[in-house]
């Protein structure tokens, strides 16, 4: 039995199992026609390693790490504490009518994990109530923000208190399902809290009040939706962006819509289990709101533009706070700074995280002559390690190199002690995984080209391989991908072609700099081939600029066109 524990070290449990794929173009409203059977089990994908379970086999919930949807009226609905249980080794979701203050509402309830979880595969085993209308079921993420505390989760208040969550964190809801009772089918897909997001949504027909597996994979790259381990929607994020940051958990059940048969309650909605997987992403960064970009859309519930959506700050809270006056990048970066001596630290508690060897690296400014001022990463599973924070009137990165995560999370923190003309500026946090070898997908990677010119990317229905393709007409044509370097040093570079009929010769230039000799990419049958174009000192972390120009074409090639399956980068 797992009940709720933090399984460690993280690659004790590795699973491989097969997913047989169901495409789905994604569309606002799309519904699919199929009806998958009853599951027996399902598994996650390849190279995912379970982190975090509860089973629900014991009496009570488990209040160490779960809190109540405790709260209402709203509408018709009431959640209560009462209405959510542990039995027959699954937690129940109590639907009931009601009557409260002598008033009669619709009640039902819901937990929220107090941990927070990023890139990884949840999962669920569900049977949810469908006789009659009126009940909400959903097995979702969302981040906490402090005006929630007020009519939806009980003991929020002390977690922000305490230092264990952010005061504002709602950045992209992952909806795995939204199920309304008596339909045959639910909604998965987002919801974004950060202006300038969209927030695409989608139909899967299902036989809800029969068992399923429900499972969502949120990576750097996609949100995938699976239903009884086939995939049935499709998120693209670097088409179609979602504000990343750690959230919260939720398996919850809503009773506020109109109940047609009220002969049908009490019922129910059941989870068997909740099961997190996590994985290595090399090169992602694992920190939300890293750049300190990000504003809160709902100014009404108090907030202010010095809040710091997604970070948590711990003692003078007031000393911690976004600033538009200077940043690295952007229009914003977080600034320490008070009237008087202060002490105040900003951090982020990261879990699920592969256990490997990490890279901290940021952009600061400060005053100097402060008692601390650090940069800090604790809690992964050794001593603390830190960095001064220089005196710097100008941008400047600072970096903590190989850090070895061995427990399956880390805390990021940027700590000052100092007195009321002492400051401190943060902009550009990098957080991630460093590996000896990084592959980039092309298809996935930021892209420009030159005036005139366009890229398509494209799927090889015979190799199932996807590419970038250029659409280049000439001599001195370019595509440029920006690619995420996370960790200094010198790499080997190897390029994958697509090759073809129609492909020209170009030149790579990284950062501004040839590097290797020239590729030609004709080939009378189509196929795939790597290059090999030398080695690249990198000095600076984070984005690089790789530029492949069109030098040329083989006398056999029809145009100038350029296509890649990938960039590798290989640490030497």
């Amino acid at each position: 039995m797992v009940n709720l524990k933090w399984l460690s070290p993280l690659r004790t449990c590795i699973v491989n199992p097969l997913r047989t794929v169901l495409p789905v173009c994604l569309l606002a409203t799309a519904t699919l026609s199929t009806v998958l059977p009853d599951p027996v089990s399902a598994a996650a994908p390849a190279g995912y390693t379970l982190y975090y379970a509860d089973e629900f086999n014991d009496t009570v919930i488990n209040e160490d790490d779960w809190m109540y949807r405790d709260a209402g009226p709203y509408s018709l609905g009431y959640n209560r504490k009462e209405n959510v249980r542990e039995s027959g080794g699954s937690l129940h979701i109590d639907f009931k009518r009601e009557q409260i203050n002598g008033t009669w509402y619709n009640t039902c309830g819901g937990i929220v994990s107090k941990k927070l979880f990023g890139y990884g595969y949840y999962e669920t085993r569900a049977k949810l109530f469908n006789s009659t209308t009126g009940l909400h079921s959903s097995f979702w993420s969302m981040g906490l923000s402090n005006h929630i505390a007020a009519n939806n989760i009980t003991g929020l208040t002390a977690e922000i208190a305490a230092g264990n969550l952010p005061f504002y964190n709602q950045a992209t809801e992952i909806d795995g399902f939204e199920h309304d009772s008596a339909n045959g089918y639910y909604d998965t897909g987002t919801i974004t809290y950060i202006p300038g997001y969209g927030s695409p949504r989608q139909h899967v027909n299902v036989t809800p009040d029969a068992w399923h597996i429900y499972g969502y994979e949120w990576t750097p790259t996609a949100i995938k939706f699976y239903l009884d381990g086939t995939l049935v929607n499709t998120i693209n994020t670097v088409t179609t962006p979602m504000p990343f940051a750690p959230a919260n958990f939720w398996l919850t059940a809503l009773g506020y819509r109109t109940v047609s048969d009220y002969t049908k309650l009490p019922g129910e909605s059941e989870f068997d289990y909740f099961r997190f997987y996590a994985k290595s992403y090399p090169a992602a960064n694992l920190l939300g709101n890293p750049q300190m970009e990000f504003t809160v859309k709902d100014t009404s519930k108090g907030y202010t533009d010095q809040d710091t959506p997604n970070w948590i700050e711990t003692y003078d809270k007031d000393a911690s706070f976004m600033t538009t006056t200077d940043a690295h990048t952007g229009t914003r970066s977080l600034k320490h700074a008070k009237g008087s001596n202060y002490l105040v630290t900003t951090k982020q508690n990261l879990n699920g995280i592969a256990n490997d060897t990490y890279q901290l690296s940021a952009w600061v400014k400060s005053s100097g002559g402060q008692a601390q001022a650090q940069m800090r990463v604790l809690n992964y599973g050794g001593t603390e390690m830190n960095i001064t924070v220089p005196t710097t009137s100008t941008w400047t990165q600072i970096t903590l190199n190989n850090i070895p995560v061995t427990n399956g999370q880390a805390t990021i923190a940027f700590t000052s002690n100092a007195n009321s003309s002492q400051w401190m500026l943060v902009d550009d946090v990098i957080f991630s995984e460093v590996s000896a070898t990084t592959v980039y997908e092309a298809e996935s990677l930021p892209v420009t080209t030159s005036t005139g010119d366009s890229q398509t990317n494209y799927n090889d229905a015979v190799t199932g391989k996807s590419f970038n393709n250029l659409n280049g007409n000439g001599v001195g044509d370019y595509v440029q991908y920006t690619v995420n370097v996370p960790q200094t040093g010198t790499y080997t570079v190897y390029v994958g072609n697509r090759s073809a009929f129609n492909k020209g010769i170009y030149q790579l230039a990284v950062n501004g700099t040839n590097l290797g000799s020239t590729v030609d990419q004709y080939a009378a049958t189509s196929g795939y081939m790597e290059s090999n174009l030398g080695t690249v000192a990198i000095s600076t972390t984070g984005n690089q600029t790789f530029r492949f120009t069109v030098t040329g074409k083989n006398t056999s090639a029809s145009t100038y066109q350029l296509a890649y399956d990938y960039i590798t980068l290989v640490k030497n």
